[in-house]
């Protein structure tokens, strides 16, 4: 099974239902980086709708387990660029939205779809008390420091289906 066409075929499906695009398109370049930073996954709207998924960490015969947290983050890209609260908002709640797939694509992809997905591992501050004179605005397009600053989107753990 060839995991990048599954990874292609949901991320397809996830921009479909979010937000009704259907001419997506999706590469795996064998290395994804923005300056000295190592990239997942990266989203160029303006570019005629194209994610670009790490193909060293995504490849056809094995991918990370994270890959459903990229594929959404990536898509929600489509709608808002950047890191901002309404980023992180969309993001968790096109996460809720896309339970269903992400079960069928772990299935799918031979991992484990009864795997327990807590969103709240990912985003354990509620991002709507967030005060937006309170953000440190320098820190959010470093999705790092901003995680570690506002207690959103902690690590998860690497392994490989």
């Amino acid at each position: 099974m060839n995991k990048q066409k599954i990874i292609i075929k949901y991320a397809c499906l996830a921009a479909k239902q979010l937000y009704e695009i259907e001419d997506l398109k999706i590469e795996f370049p064998y290395v994804l980086s923005h300056g000295f930073s190592v990239l997942n996954g990266r989203c160029t709207y303006q570019d005629n709708k194209i994610i670009r998924f790490n193909g060293k960490f995504y490849n056809e015969l094995q991918i990370d387990a994270n890959i459903w947290y990229v594929i959404v983050h990536e898509v929600t890209h489509l709608k808002l660029l950047g890191h901002t609260k309404d980023f992180w908002l969309e993001l968790k709640d096109n996460l809720e939205k896309t339970e269903k797939l992400r079960k069928s694509f772990y299935k799918e992809v031979g991992g484990d779809s009864d795997l327990l997905y807590d969103y709240e591992v990912y985003f354990d501050n509620d991002l709507t008390d967030v005060d937006e004179e309170d953000i440190d605005y320098e820190c959010l397009d470093d999705e790092d420091l901003f995680f570690e600053t506002y207690g959103v989107g902690k690590e998860w753990k690497s392994e490989f289906i």
